[in-house]
């Protein structure tokens, strides 16, 4: 048996040498963050040699298709890769921290830049308000002139009072900062961070030119203002409804209270207002119903979907969850064009190089990580977990016996039990995607939450069905908000019911005892023998699942 498993994942490596590849790149990107830092040349060298090798392998074999060597390297080719980009990225972050240490005078720093597309307002001591967002185009002065920042990502802390408002900085401006520029390593991971503090004085702050009309930052902030204030139609006066579902439809989760935040982490269930893979899948079911609408032929379907779905993807915010759901939906949809079949595992794996490639420092972002765990569960366990639960549900047997209803002209009763069948379906698939996403996710809550939460398998029965609704009920508000209003107010109570039914279970699964506990950080190589585990059962199911000739079983127990 143990051959067997061997022999098929050598086969599936064979048939999609990118799931081999996007793992060993992202392994290089974590190698290359945590132990190499200026040696970037030398990994891109050894990535050149490895693909230098594959392909003299190529040229003079005479076999077609690809062997154990050849796998070997491609894999050397990935890590590399995956090493030398990572290192990069640090040896210039570290470079840029080198000469702002330098630059320093008098501890303060005076630095120019642009307001990036989501300015977080929060009140402290009293009328205190603190204004946090990410500059774009960042140039510090220094005696040698103005020096950009490429690499470092920073962060300005803006102080003023709650009178202020007005003044506060907005999206697509451009400000000039002074204050105490902090350089620090990210909690979570080897990467370092800047962060700017300063106050409203005009010697330490000043607005250099407001936000131009097509300034990408702006027209997203005002999309997002607009699409906020239509989908709260109606439902203005409700608690918490109109926060949490625009948290879940246009990503606002900066505007969910602090409170909702950890009932939802505590119940196993803060993922839901992750803009990631199933609020791109409800979209895209929109979008496909309005190709199919136009009459366009399938494989043309990309050059209306893609628009629109990037443009929802921007309005969201472009977080690394969106970003990837986005990417990976676009390459299913480009696959036809290109006379390819798609499948979702090549899709991810795609996706996966290219988000990585573009910004390596997304490995050690939780959203991120999360995002590409759960898919990943969800194409290696949802069909195998489908067919279990169907199963010891009985489907099959309902499916049959209505069939027999329908030949014995019974037909009443017949569509009975099949809507009855219908019920059942949805149930043990909706457990089956739950134990799916949950066995993903258990060890990467357990590293950087510190939790296990078992009662998530049981409240998201509830809560992940409520979701896509939410963002059914949203888009259809939204929509319609440009036509009815009555009928954009309709689809926002829909919305709203569904996301108080959600809280009272989020509630009652938090308070709960023992459906979350706290367990302390997991260690890293508890994480990777989690991993290992799925890897080694979607491998036996994989087996299992794989026909066999009529005495194979004979020699399977011999080995």
């Amino acid at each position: 048996m143990h051959i067997g498993i061997g022999q098929n994942i050598l086969r599936v490596h064979q048939r999609q040498p990118l799931l081999l590849a996007g793992i060993l790149f992202l392994c290089g990107i974590y190698l290359g963050y945590a132990s190499f830092s200026m040696a970037w040349r030398w990994m891109s060298a050894g990535a050149a040699l490895c693909a230098m090798a594959f392909l003299v392998r190529k040229i003079r074999g005479q076999a077609s298709g690809l062997h154990g060597a050849d796998l070997v390297w491609i894999g050397l080719c990935s890590l590399f890769l995956g090493m030398g980009r990572a290192a990069w990225d640090r040896a210039g972050r570290e470079e840029e921290c080198t000469w702002l240490a330098h630059a320093e005078t008098k501890s303060t720093s005076t630095l120019s830049c642009q307001i990036g597309p989501d300015v977080l307002a929060t009140t402290i001591r009293g009328h205190t308000v603190r204004y946090t967002f990410k500059a774009f185009d960042v140039r510090v002065q220094t005696p040698q002139g103005d020096q950009p920042l490429r690499y470092l990502p920073l962060t300005v802390n803006w102080y003023a009072s709650d009178e202020d408002k007005a003044q506060a900085p907005k999206a697509g401006e451009h400000w000039r900062f002074r204050g105490r520029l902090t350089l620090a390593t990210s909690r979570r991971s080897p990467l370092l961070l800047a962060t700017l503090n300063t106050g409203k004085s005009e010697t330490r702050s000043m607005r250099l030119s407001n936000a131009e009309a097509s300034a990408w930052p702006l027209r997203l902030a005002q999309v997002r203002h607009e699409a906020r204030r239509r989908m709260a139609l109606g439902i203005e006066d409700w608690p918490v409804a109109p926060a949490l579902s625009q948290a879940m439809l246009l990503g606002c989760a900066y505007e969910m209270p602090a409170s909702m935040r950890r009932i939802f982490s505590e119940s196993g269930t803060v993922h839901v207002f992750a803009v990631s893979g199933l609020h791109i899948a409800f979209v895209v079911g929109l979008l496909m119903l309005l190709a199919g609408m136009t009459g366009l032929k399938r494989i043309h379907w990309i050059f209306l979907i893609a628009p629109l779905l990037i443009g929802y993807t921007l309005i969201t915010g472009a977080r690394p969850s969106a970003i990837r759901a986005c990417m990976m939906a676009l390459f299913v949809f480009l696959a036809p064009l290109l006379g390819r079949r798609p499948t979702m595992l090549s899709a991810l794996m795609v996706t996966a190089w290219v988000v990585h490639a573009w910004r390596p420092d997304f490995i050690f972002d939780v959203g991120s990580v999360l995002s590409f765990a759960v898919m990943a569960g969800l194409i290696a366990f949802m069909g195998p977990f489908c067919k279990l639960f169907q199963t010891l549900f009985g489907c099959e047997k309902l499916r049959r016996y209505e069939e027999m209803l329908r030949v014995a002209g019974r037909a009443r009763k017949a569509d009975w039990i099949h809507r009855g069948g219908a019920v059942l379906r949805f149930v043990a698939d909706t457990l089956a995607v739950s134990l799916a996403a949950w066995l993903a996710s258990v060890p990467l809550t357990g590293y950087y939450f510190g939790r296990f939460t078992p009662g998530g398998l049981l409240a998201n029965l509830v809560i992940t069905p409520c979701a896509g609704l939410i963002v059914v009920a949203g888009t259809l508000g939204l929509i319609t908000s440009f036509i009815q209003t009555w009928l954009a107010i309709t689809f926002n109570h829909a919305a709203g019911v569904l996301t108080m039914l959600m809280v009272r279970v989020a509630e009652q699964t938090a308070a709960t005892p023992g459906l979350g506990f706290n367990t302390g950080k997991w260690a890293f190589w508890q994480v990777v023998l989690w991993l290992a585990g799925l890897a080694a059962l979607a491998a036996w199911i994989a087996w299992r699942a794989r026909p066999k000739d009529g005495l194979a079983w004979l020699t399977d127990e011999e080995k």
